[in-house]
C-alpha cells in the first residue's frame, strides 16, 4: 500500500487520498470569488457618430497660403546646393 504525501494516510487502489478530498472540500471560498463581479466593459448603447467625426470638429486650422507662388525645382535645388 502506498501512503499520502500530504497526510499520511494510506491510498486506496485507485483514486485520491479519501482523507485530503475531506479537507479540500471543506477549504471555503476566498472573498473576491465569492462576490458577483462585473466585467463587462462593451457599452450598453454605441454613439449615433463614429469618434473620428468628434475629432475632425477640432481639427486644427489648415496651413496659411503661401505669400508667393514656389519657384521652379531647378531653382528650388540651386539655392539649396549654394
Amino acid at each position: 500500500m502506498s501512503k499520502c504525501l500530504k497526510c499520511g494516510a494510506t491510498l486506496p487502489p485507485v483514486g485520491d487520498c479519501a482523507a485530503c478530498a475531506v479537507t479540500v472540500q471543506n477549504v471555503p471560498v476566498p472573498s473576491l470569488l465569492d462576490r458577483d463581479i462585473r466585467i463587462d466593459r462593451r457599452a450598453a448603447e454605441r454613439p449615433a457618430q463614429p469618434a473620428f467625426v468628434e475629432a475632425a470638429a477640432n481639427a486644427p486650422p489648415s496651413v496659411a497660403p503661401l505669400a508667393a507662388p514656389l519657384p521652379p525645382p531647378a531653382q528650388r535645388l540651386a539655392r539649396i546646393n549654394i
